[in-house]
């Protein structure tokens, strides 16, 4: 592989290293990172490129240039696929000393982003895809009902699925009711986002801002995700200190409105954690024995109460006046 970039990119890599989940080569100077890349990813790469321009030129710290070859294009071909390379110029060594001003400073640049984006808008699309998701998981729940469940993770899923059913259609009518009756305020634009922003996404012994990770979408999106993934990690401890910290943090560089609020609690309403424990095990080629998938999903089933308590004490952790911004709670939650 090293050869084969020297070849392609006139670069003079001397080591291969590992990066979170991709490959690296280090010239001495700096670091060029290896992205594979599928037939429908390529259709993706004109926009990353444009976004990932667009914040550099910003100022961004820590965002990688798409790296061309001698031949002039990004994409190259090798070990029947594709690849293109990041050139790492700025990366991090140490934790940001405040994640939640970062993320909040790279919401606020890329609100200024005005080119089109098509194919990574995720902004007002919430509904739509939540409902193909719910139909997706649907007919694999009629199928297995209809088979007979083959295993443990089956009869699971079977007898989970009509309850987080039900809360995707919470989720679905919060957000609409949302988009209906609120105004949004000045922040409620769209910007650069993440797929799923968590603890992880900007931490490591080599810390960047990775152009694979983003799409164009509303603040909440990386707020809640971040909220959900550290509230799953951490709901046996305290957790409630550090979701209050974070937020207030992020509110000394940028307010949310009730509209951003109320988009937040959709999100979390939104099961994805089971949509993603379900979808890992009717993708996966090895299903019918993978005990960790077994497990994941029990444990997601065994925290259900404790979820909709936090769904629940959510706007008093954080502070929300709900009353005031006339944000209102799912009225079956107030008699848990």
């Amino acid at each position: 592989m090293m050869n084969t970039i020297q070849d392609l990119f006139q670069i003079h890599p001397q080591q291969m290293l590992r990066i979170g989940d991709y490959d690296a080569v280090y010239d001495g100077y700096y670091l060029y990172v290896i992205v594979q890349v599928s037939e429908n990813e390529k259709d993706e790469l004109p926009e990353r490129h444009e976004i990932t321009k667009f914040l550099r030129g910003s100022g961004v710290r820590f965002v990688p240039a798409f790296f061309p070859a001698k031949d002039g294009s990004f994409v190259q071909q090798w070990d029947k696929g594709y690849f293109l390379l990041l050139f790492l110029d700025q990366w991090k060594n140490t934790p940001f000393k405040s994640l939640p001003k970062s993320l909040a400073n790279f919401h606020l640049k890329g609100m200024s982003f005005q080119s089109e984006i098509k194919s990574l808008k995720r902004l007002g699309d919430w509904h739509q895809l939540w409902e193909g998701k719910i139909t997706q998981l649907k007919s694999f729940w009629e199928q297995v009902v209809t088979n007979r469940p083959a295993n443990e993770f089956e009869r699971l899923f079977v007898e989970s699925f009509p309850y987080f059913a039900g809360l995707t259609e919470n989720a679905i009518q919060y957000f609409v009711d949302t988009r209906m009756d609120v105004q949004p305020g000045i922040y409620d634009i769209g910007t650069v986002t993440h797929e799923q922003f968590t603890n992880e996404t900007w931490s490591g012994e080599i810390i960047w801002r990775n152009p694979f990770d983003w799409v164009i979408d509303h603040i909440s999106r990386d707020l809640a995700e971040w909220t959900r993934a550290y509230y799953l990690e951490y709901n046996r401890l305290n957790y409630i200190p550090y979701i209050q910290s974070f937020f207030q943090q992020y509110e000394e560089k940028m307010p949310l409105s009730p509209f951003a609020w109320r988009l937040i609690y959709s999100r979390l309403i939104l099961p994805t954690h089971y949509f993603s424990a379900v979808e890992s095990y009717f993708f996966s080629t090895k299903r019918l024995s993978n005990k960790r998938m077994i497990q994941y999903l029990r444990r997601i089933l065994d925290n259900v109460d404790d979820y909709e308590l936090f769904l629940k004490r959510f706007f008093e952790i954080t502070g929300v006046p709900t009353r005031s911004g006339q944000i209102p709670q799912l009225d079956w939650l107030k008699n848990k």
